[in-house]
């Protein structure tokens, strides 16, 4: 018999599967071990940085070119030992003034616990409204949202991450704000590689959009193979959608060791997206971004042991 599965595809802001319990103590603060380092490969750019005098905590963002989201990783012999592939944990940023609740992956990373989520650097009342601002929104709007996102993001000094059976931890992101502008320079560089315009990109009044319809076909297809071995991917995917709203150029942008997941999730682009929209409302070309859950509900295997490339 096979094992039961859900598939999700991450349009906007992460489903909470459960409320976190309180956490009646401080998290431990660390400082940074190491500098920020920077790497890149053809799909992803990433920052990374070690916490804790011991090494503690390894931290690791993962850009795959979709504005204000983010694939963060952080991993360390200290977290707890999952016993399921996925739960509930929660963080917040300096300028929060509440924590924020997300799903969250568990796995390994180099033989230790390790955990996986989607980040968002947007203040929270502005999660879900990004992906559907105003179709005409005004260049004085645009010009206002744009400095406010700037000093959200230059206002961030730590990350809280509340863990599920510890007390969490702080950790002291210093220079995270100049760490964060070489990272959209190389992402600039990826937007090129795959030939559409950075600037362009950056300023869209509108994201393009996948239907309902599309999500289910998209996800719906669990790789037989890999679903008989129990296996789990959270994969980040690329789409090309013209401005009359064609797809074309499906790219998951993370394959797994195990393989099998591209095709499955890539042959269900057949009806239009809604398409993208420039400052002055008008549709033009651009690159859908998103990311596709796969995931076994009693998998044996738990989240992909190697999910880097």
């Amino acid at each position: 018999m096979l094992k039961r599965w859900v598939s999700v595809l991450t349009v906007a802001a992460a489903a909470i599967a459960a409320s976190a319990p309180a956490q009646a103590r401080e998290p431990k603060q660390l400082r940074p071990s190491s500098e920020w380092g920077l790497d890149y490969a053809e799909e992803r750019c990433s920052l990374f940085r070690t916490f804790g005098e011991d090494n503690e905590i390894q931290f690791r963002i993962d850009a795959y070119g979709r504005p204000f989201a983010y694939r963060m990783m952080f991993w360390g012999p200290d977290l707890p030992r999952s016993r399921t592939p996925f739960s509930t944990m929660q963080y917040r940023l300096t300028p929060d003034a509440e924590l924020r609740e997300t799903s969250v992956s568990q796995g390994e990373m180099g033989g230790v616990e390790a955990r996986f989520l989607t980040l968002t650097l947007l203040p929270t009342e502005d999660d879900t409204a990004f992906s559907n601002a105003s179709a005409n929104p005004s260049p004085a709007y645009m010009a206002e949202r744009a400095a406010e996102m700037r000093a959200y993001r230059n206002s961030i000094e730590n990350i809280e991450l509340r863990v599920r059976g510890s007390d969490g931890y702080d950790l002291q992101l210093s220079g995270f704000p100049r760490a964060l502008e070489a990272l959209d320079s190389c992402v600039d560089d990826l937007y090129r590689h795959w030939g559409i315009d950075p600037v362009q990109q950056r300023s869209l009044s509108r994201q393009a959009s996948i239907t309902p319809a599309m999500v289910k076909k998209m996800v719906g297809n669990y790789p037989i193979d890999r679903l008989r071995a129990g296996d789990n991917a959270h994969l980040p995917v690329r789409v090309r959608v013209a401005a009359d709203g064609t797809p074309s150029d499906c790219v998951v942008q993370l394959e797994p060791s195990e393989g099998g997941f591209s095709d499955a999730l890539c042959s269900g682009l057949e009806d239009r997206f809604e398409p993208a929209l420039d400052q002055n409302g008008q549709p033009v070309a651009s690159m859908f971004f998103s990311y596709a859950i796969f995931q076994v509900m009693n998998s044996p295997a738990g989240f992909p042991r190697a999910p880097y490339r």
